[in-house]
């Protein structure tokens, strides 16, 4: 539909023309047998790493990771973001590019590390404010009730 309104949008403006069709057509036909080859190669290497069991050792790999559930989480977000977001932020022009990405690494580990350390500080003074303080302690009991509570009549709601 979009191909065919562009089309008519050119041909309206009397920008059509033969060339420009054939210069269209090689482009697409070049973006589909990319998109193409790499749906191969990637059926090809899935069969492969399939043929030699390498499923099951990854899945030992991460079953074998120390935390259960929540150390699967933490190192999968982990490569996640090696492999994603850090090589953004490299250069060959600035020297080594995994020199770059321990750097970045080292520092975000470094910022995550000042971060939860002051959200675990500031909750540990909260906390002790809490527990010394009645009207706190009361405000707290009556804004858990208050949860607890439309908790328990969403519950009676969607029984029905």
């Amino acid at each position: 539909m979009g191909a065919v309104g562009a089309l008519v949008m050119a041909a309206a403006q009397r920008r059509l023309s033969l060339d420009l069709i054939r210069q269209a057509l090689a482009s697409t036909t070049r973006l589909s047998s990319f998109v193409l080859f790499i749906l191969i190669g990637s059926r090809v290497f899935s069969l492969t790493f399939y043929g030699v069991n390498g499923h099951l050792w990854v899945e030992h790999l991460l079953i074998s990771l120390p935390g259960g559930e929540v150390g699967f989480l933490i190192v999968v977000n982990l490569l996640v973001f090696f492999l994603a977001f850090l090589p953004q932020f490299t250069s060959p022009a600035r020297g080594p590019v995994a020199l770059q990405i321990l750097q970045l690494g080292a520092l975000f580990m470094l910022a995550t590390l000042l971060i939860f350390g002051c959200i675990a500080f500031f909750s540990g003074l909260f906390g002790q404010h809490v527990q010394r303080s009645p009207r706190a302690r009361r405000l707290l009991n009556r804004c858990a009730g208050v949860v607890f509570l439309g908790l328990a009549v969403k519950l009676v709601l969607s029984e029905r």
